[in-house]
């Protein structure tokens, strides 16, 4: 495969997003918003994302620009473009689920990044952006990550008291540049050593979240300068609003996180969930 092989991509980047789906035993949930710092300059959104699924796999993946290349917007939608193009073909042609396939999509989306550089005659420095994504099985729960968005995950155990417990924790944490103002980014050459990946076959896991920085505040609370812990107030609502409204309104979590919470240094924000609902709250199959 190569950039000219791609197919063409139509669909319109959002100001504002948010969506459901079903794919069993998970919901699959998208919020994105455009930054109010890109938005009030008329600049375009620097996260992309893609949310989608080819036989018994589901995937989710998410792209952030690096604010300081020309052009990383179109490096976040090509590079979520390009894994999902790949997944799609390999899954549809009987690949299974694992992680040397999702490194196989990681390598492509980055080998394109360099390709639409060379093409153009950029340097392939201002097509930086990070990446986040996430396979998803049955149980089977496969993660990659580079940069500085976030993936966690929430489980759910027998409290002492009879009650369900659920606990929030981070599942996959790249390498950082060590530099405050720099991130990896996909288009390292040696992207290999700087991604970081994990997988479990866990099935008391009943979360699985991706955040750009600008949406971290899904799931942590600043208590200090540039120190944050784990507040899963949001990521249980999804499951209070299961319980009381129903999987056709869980939506509202998202918008009300969006009109509450502003974005992280007003910076677009991307969150993507996957959430397994007990079986007297699932959608009907």
């Amino acid at each position: 495969m190569s950039i000219l092989e791609l197919p063409p991509r139509y669909d319109l980047t959002p100001m504002q997003r948010v969506e459901t789906a079903w794919r069993p035993p998970w919901i699959l949930i998208r919020a994105a918003q455009q930054g109010v710092r890109h938005f009030r300059k008329a600049e375009p959104i620097e996260d992309s994302h893609t949310v989608g699924g080819a036989g018994t796999v589901s995937w989710l993946v998410l792209a952030d620009g690096v604010s300081t290349a020309q052009y990383s917007h179109d490096a976040s939608r090509l590079a979520c473009h390009a894994i999902e193009h790949y997944l799609g073909a390999k899954i549809t042609n009987g690949a299974a689920a694992s992680r040397k396939l999702l490194f196989e999509a990681i390598g492509f989306a980055h080998g394109e990044l360099h390709a639409l550089a060379k093409q153009l005659g950029h340097p392939v420095c201002e097509y930086a952006c990070t990446l986040a994504a996430t396979l998803i099985d049955g149980d089977h729960i496969i993660t990659a990550s580079i940069g500085d968005s976030s993936i966690a995950i929430t489980t759910t155990h027998p409290g002492t008291d009879g009650k369900a417990v659920r606990r929030m924790s981070p599942f996959c944490t790249p390498k950082q540049s060590g530099a405050s103002d720099e991130t990896w980014s996909l288009i390292e050459p040696k992207w290999h050593d700087v991604v970081a990946s994990n997988e479990t076959r866990n099935p008391a896991v009943d979360g699985v979240y991706l955040a750009t920085d600008g949406g971290q505040n899904f799931f942590t609370d600043e208590v200090g300068p540039d120190t944050y812990e784990f507040d899963p107030a949001y990521p249980n609502a999804i499951n209070d609003v299961l319980g009381s409204w129903g999987p056709l309104l869980v939506c509202n979590v998202m918008t009300f996180y969006m009109e509450k919470e502003p974005a992280e240094n007003k910076d677009d924000r991307t969150i993507l969930i996957a959430y397994r609902p007990p079986q007297n709250l699932a959608p009907p199959t």
